[in-house]
């Protein structure tokens, strides 16, 4: 399948200032170690999961959507539960941008995916329609091992395309995994989970489309998609939300970076950065840097004059 067009990682132009950021680079690669190492000697720790999109047949203008709202449902599903340890949603849409996995986000390899996210488990799936049933989808859903690529758990299920069918597997899905991952879900937990956020299919798909171009980051189009999901079903508040931060996405893209959001960007900790970034080693020596939401994070910041 192609990839549409992603992020390019950004290369930084050396200059003078070249051994100030071979210093910083290591300053974020030795804070990215410590939080790692912390991560893995702590008993209590669950193991971090990437709960990437479920993907889809491409091209498919109900299942694409249906699989981008389901699996953003998913990651607010395991948000609610203080125990689970997910990878947030903003680094997760680098990864995918990064990987050029925008519109094929179930290919690519997992031990890849997981380790730009920094997750120990990776949660991937795919829809698809039912041979000679048309009204009804599939599913299956995986639960990975990112270091070996082994599989801990699986779940495969159908039902009809409709809104009712979607949202219970979409809840199945979520109690399951968070059963797979060991996490212990309180009755006030359990309760926000069996929440539905829609009743309305094309609010739904709507909702999907906007999440999709969010990962493009094609601001105006998401919001309008938004707009759309709120206009199907005005009680949609999750879709309510996201339109108003994609409308202030585009409104700060329209505006660019001004003075003083280039002061407060160039003044983040170096810990900040390693925390919202891939595990790897720059080489330091000539200033260039492998690919990865840290580092393009960082030359971002050091082309800014």
């Amino acid at each position: 399948m192609t990839a549409l067009a992603a992020c390019a990682p950004v290369t930084p132009a050396l200059g003078p200032n070249a051994a100030t950021r071979a210093a910083m680079a290591d300053s974020i690669v030795r804070a990215a170690r410590r939080s790692e190492q912390q991560l893995a000697t702590s008993p209590t720790a669950t193991a971090r999961v990437a709960v990437f999109p479920i993907g889809a047949p491409p091209g498919d203008s109900d299942l694409e959507p249906a699989a981008f709202a389901l699996s953003d449902f998913l990651q607010a599903d395991l948000a609610e539960v203080r125990g689970a340890n997910a990878v947030e949603r903003a680094r997760l849409d680098a990864v995918l941008r990064e990987l050029a996995l925008v519109s094929a986000p179930e290919t690519g390899s997992l031990r890849e995916k997981g380790t730009l996210a920094g997750a120990e488990q990776v949660f991937t799936g795919a829809l698809f329609r039912q041979s000679g049933a048309s009204d009804r989808i599939g599913y299956v859903v995986r639960l990975v091992r990112t270091a070996n690529g082994e599989r801990t758990g699986g779940l495969d299920g159908a039902t009809r395309f409709d809104l009712a069918g979607l949202l219970s597997e979409e809840k199945r899905i979520a109690f399951w995994l968070l059963d797979a991952l060991g996490v212990e879900v309180t009755p006030a937990e359990r309760q926000r989970i069996e929440q539905r956020p829609t009743r309305n299919l094309a609010a739904l798909l709507a909702y999907g489309r906007g999440v999709r171009e969010e990962l493009r980051l094609n601001f105006s189009a998401a919001a309008r998609e938004f707009a759309r999901a709120v206009q199907a079903d005005p009680s949609f508040m999750r879709a309510a939300v996201r339109q108003r931060e994609a409308e202030r996405a585009t409104q700060a893209a329209a505006r660019g970076v001004t003075g003083p959001r280039r002061a407060r960007a160039t003044t983040l900790s170096l810990e900040g950065i390693a925390a919202i970034g891939a595990l790897q080693i720059p080489d330091a020596a000539d200033g260039r840097f492998p690919r990865g939401p840290v580092f393009t994070t960082l030359q971002i910041l050091l082309v800014v004059p």
